[in-house]
């Protein structure tokens, strides 16, 4: 833990306070954060893990980062909903209850 403060400690207080977008300062704090990961954590920063997310769901995902439209936002869950309707299916469809 002391590995990982130290960086984070000499980064965060050169960030300004004032006189910058609150959304600017953010995005300082947070690539300090993952810089300081990346120097102290072995596997560095992990990716947020999305079930079912295929290639279909991504570049809806990314579509809608760019947009904002919650027409895609909608679109979006409807596939990951569907994904994990069809993944439950399959796994019901193959259970096989003589060893419960």
């Amino acid at each position: 833990m002391d590995k990982f403060s130290a960086p984070s400690e000499k980064r965060i207080p050169i960030i300004p306070r004032y006189g910058i977008p609150v959304d600017e300062a953010y995005s300082r704090f947070t690539r300090a954060m993952s810089k300081a990961a990346h120097s102290t954590i072995p596997m560095g920063l992990c990716i947020m893990y999305v079930p079912f997310m295929d290639d279909e769901a991504q570049e809806l995902l990314d579509k809608y980062e760019k947009s904002g439209d919650p027409d895609i936002a909608d679109h979006l869950i409807e596939s990951l909903d569907a994904a994990r309707r069809a993944r439950s299916e399959e796994l019901t469809a193959r259970m096989n209850f003589t060893y419960s």
